[in-house]
């Protein structure tokens, strides 16, 4: 797992010097859009930048590794979405989990050994941490700068961001404070009962109404045609 994560992270930043990522998690409801931007200040090999740009990566850090080593979509595996600018060495990816999914996230994975969730039925909460080991740095000497901007509708009982702007939780990482730096956030669990579940609850409440309407009527006539031999 190991060789193949640097390999993963080899290919994000082979291309690019001055490199600086921010990674923006937009959470709504049970649903969790991650987008990240990699962008460079300068451009040294068109080559490894056009590598960078083609290359399919894989949404689920579970499939990382069968796949991290292959550039072409492979049948089964889900995979980010990207856009590209030539002009400015500018490359986003995103990709969009559900509640349930978001713990295997590549991204969520990539700089840290340990990266996992935990609910707490009782406080109806569900946290967030990516272990006090952020490795990238390490990894390739051309990053300088990760920022990390969390934005939700849904309660936020407790994090560790650096600060808060609005409803935005935001981390900035760098060589100078990654040591001992670790992502952590707990929110209040999506409640179960949405509209879709009331509009269950409705038609079978209109489907039991039924029935029992269908007996009364049959129960009626019956007792009619009784009624009417006599």
């Amino acid at each position: 797992m190991k060789l193949k994560k640097v390999f993963f992270l080899s290919i994000l930043c082979l291309a690019l010097s001055g490199c600086t990522v921010e990674y923006n998690l937009d959470i709504k409801n049970a649903t969790y859009k991650e987008s990240i931007d990699i962008t460079s200040s300068s451009f040294e090999d068109k080559a490894h930048y056009q590598l960078l740009k083609n290359w399919n990566i894989p949404a689920f850090y579970s499939d990382i590794m069968v796949n991290s080593d292959i550039p072409d979509k492979q049948e089964g595996i889900k995979y980010y979405q990207k856009r590209s600018n030539d002009d400015t060495f500018n490359l986003n990816m995103n990709y969009k989990f559900q509640e349930k999914e978001f713990a295997d996230s590549t991204m969520a994975h990539l700089c840290y050994n340990n990266f996992f969730a935990y609910e707490n039925d009782d406080a109806k909460t569900i946290s967030y941490t990516a272990s006090m080991d952020f490795q990238c740095f390490t990894t390739y000497e051309e990053l300088e700068k990760v920022i990390v901007k969390l934005k939700t509708n849904r309660s936020m009982e407790n994090h560790n961001a650096d600060r808060v702007e609005g409803h935005t939780y935001i981390w900035e990482i760098t060589r100078e404070n990654a040591l001992g730096k670790y992502i952590f956030f707990e929110m209040k669990k999506v409640s179960s009962f949405s509209l879709l579940t009331l509009l269950k609850y409705l038609l079978i409440l209109v489907g039991i109404l039924a029935i029992f309407g269908s007996f009364v009527i049959i129960y009626i006539r019956f007792r009619w045609r009784r009624a009417n031999r006599i």
